[in-house]
């Protein structure tokens, strides 16, 4: 059993004195629910920051369930946002679109805490000439993060190990964007320009990228975002005139197969539920955001719900990861004081990797709580 420096020990005592008095809030007992993130961004250009809106959240204790709403990130911590992505499980990206005609545009970061119950400003992600960002995409195989602007092409960004933004190049400079999409294979982005098409781009690697012929898409008016099916075949492009959602799938070298679509009115942008049963579509104009569960015979959507909102913008979903568990820390088939003491002797004394508790890539007091919950409470 490793010894604990006299500061962990009086920790451990303060820890055990909060337990026996009932006080522990065991934080990452999670039940299967999620978060729905929604940005409120009215239709066209909004010059004055006064009327900037916040970005929404509501919860969903398990798919299909009535949906609570929880805190908003206020208005002030964004900029007329539009887009919004996760780049890691608990770090979220807001594309703002700074009113569109401030010649300014930014991405805003939070992190997430573990429970999802509270978000945290993490910084701020610019460029020259990155003005008016609408949707953020980031590659499933390389992490790069893709921003589109009102009228000067798609940035690039890439991270180093600590998570800082380095800039990786633009490319259709001086041209309109809305929408954008990486495919899963890391190789095809998508991109909307407000039309009836949606714009292919081959990534040759570096900053090298080929635009490939665009992909007409039936009865489209005003495309605006993407959403991926999970599955990681499908692609799903919304527009918010002709008040359609389009889905296509994707072949491996960035083709689109059309596979029709369906009615949704002002369709901005969609999310799938994490068990990909539910389809939530958002109205730009009108507000509100309709729910839609796809028939596994006919294969059509149909409406089951409806949630009221301002007008609608990007979407993201957050799902708690379910964590290891493995209050035995010693793995010496007991769990006993040793456990603890030699927990919190690693998460006292860095770098002990093992302190990461949750395995989430970060040690810190989420980590302390969800050992100690699942300690004296026992694992969920």
């Amino acid at each position: 059993m490793r010894r604990i420096a006299r500061s962990s020990r009086s920790v451990l005592a303060g820890v055990l004195g909060a337990a026996a008095a009932g006080c522990l809030s065991p934080s990452a007992i999670l039940a299967q629910s999620f978060q729905l993130i929604v940005t409120v961004s009215p239709p066209g250009s909004n010059t004055n920051p006064a009327f900037w809106q916040p970005v929404k959240r509501f919860e969903f204790a398990a798919p299909g369930a009535d949906p609570v709403a929880l805190d908003d990130i206020p208005a002030n911590q964004v900029a007329d946002p539009a887009g919004a992505a996760f780049r890691t499980e608990r770090e979220l990206f807001i594309g703002n679109r700074h009113g569109n005609v401030l010649g300014m545009g930014s991405i805003s970061r939070f992190t997430l805490s573990a429970d999802g119950q509270t978000v945290t400003p993490s910084g701020t992600i610019t460029a020259p000439g990155m003005i008016g960002v609408h949707e953020v995409a980031l590659s499933p195989t390389t992490g790069e993060l893709f921003a589109t602007t009102v009228n000067n092409g798609i940035f690039r960004f890439t991270f180093d190990d600590d998570g800082n933004a380095l800039p990786n190049g633009s490319f259709a400079g001086g041209q309109p964007f809305r929408g954008v999409a990486v495919h899963p294979n890391g190789r095809f982005v998508y991109a909307t320009s407000f039309s009836s098409i949606i714009r292919v781009f081959r990534l040759d690697g570096g900053t090298g990228v080929t635009e490939l012929p665009a992909i007409a898409v039936p009865n489209a008016i005003n495309l605006h975002y993407f959403v991926v099916h999970p599955n990681g075949e499908h692609l799903y492009v919304c527009d918010i005139v002709a008040n359609r959602v389009t889905r296509y799938r994707m072949g491996l070298a960035g083709e689109l197969q059309f596979l029709g679509s369906f009615a949704s009115p002002a369709a901005i942008d969609a999310a799938f539920s994490p068990d990909a049963a539910e389809l939530f579509v958002g109205n730009h104009f009108g507000g509100g955001i309709t729910r839609y569960q796809l028939d596994q015979g006919t294969q059509e959507f149909a409406s089951t719900g409806f949630i009221s909102t301002s007008s609608m913008g990007g979407f993201a979903i957050y799902t708690p990861r379910a964590r290891p568990c493995f209050p035995d820390f010693n793995g010496d088939g007991n769990l006993d004081p040793d456990d603890l003491s030699d927990y919190i002797a690693c998460y006292f004394t860095p770098p002990c990797p093992q302190s990461d508790y949750n395995a989430d890539g970060n040690t810190d007091p989420d980590d302390l709580s969800d050992y100690i919950a699942d300690y004296f409470f026992g694992c969920s």
